[in-house]
């Protein structure tokens, strides 16, 4: 079976190698706490270090078909060979017993991407991005197959909502579906919220980054907050 997780919310996915990890930026004061969300019950996430165990992929002893995807997907903004650290200013981190087989960028904003550089001079310039506006996806969703959704666990074990110290997931349509979502307290009437979001995860992993809207008319805010996902990769060993 497998299981998708969407995330809906401004999250940086940490690819390091060796572990999969979503790291949750400190927006409290602006934001409900993170939860995840499964069929029947939910779980709020405290601070600190979180970790979905998916257990070994089932091995029933038939190649399982797996349907590729076909929609359209739209690019992260992505940072490659990143070898800052990455958790000390997180408010939660979410780690992955096993990879996901694969991750699609979904409900695209146009947006620029904005970088401070040290000049040799030792000030900081503001650059704007050379190939100007562009789409990126402000959710994504991970794929794990072969998953058994029953033995699927959460540590540390908590409290979910209605009943249950586990996520009660169940198949539909072949699929098991988890949601970590972190919406805002009040609905953002202007790009400013998005901004302050998506330059508070680029502070938490150590970059000097700004999000920028061209002028438009319309503004989709898929994720309740319109800030685009990040998605930082350590050096390749």
């Amino acid at each position: 079976m497998n299981l998708h997780l969407l995330l809906e919310g401004p999250f940086v996915l940490c690819d390091d190698n060796d572990k999969f990890r979503v790291l949750i930026p400190d927006l409290m004061d602006t934001h409900f706490k993170p939860g995840i969300t499964a069929t029947n019950n939910a779980l709020e996430l405290e601070n600190g270090m979180w970790t979905i165990d998916l257990g070994d992929p089932i091995d029933d002893g038939e190649e399982e078909e797996t349907e590729p995807y076909s929609g359209e997907t739209f690019k992260f903004d992505e940072i490659s060979d990143f070898s800052r650290p990455r958790t000390c200013r997180s408010y939660a981190v979410l780690t992955f017993t096993r990879r996901p087989d694969y991750y699609v960028g979904i409900s695209p904003h146009t947006a620029e991407i904005w970088f401070s550089e040290q000049t040799s001079y030792g000030l900081r310039s503001v650059q704007a991005p050379p190939e100007g506006p562009s789409d990126f996806a402000t959710r994504a969703v991970l794929v794990f197959e072969s998953v058994d959704l029953e033995n699927v666990r959460v540590d540390p074990e908590s409290k979910w909502g209605p009943s249950g110290n586990q996520p009660d997931i169940v198949s539909i349509g072949g699929v098991g579906l988890l949601v970590l979502d972190m919406k805002p307290i009040t609905v953002p009437s202007t790009e400013d919220h998005a901004q302050m979001a998506y330059r508070n995860m680029a502070r938490m992993v150590g970059l000097d980054r700004y999000m920028q809207h061209p002028p438009v008319t319309h503004l989709g805010r898929y994720n309740d907050c319109g800030a685009i996902m990040m998605h930082i990769k350590a050096p390749k060993v």
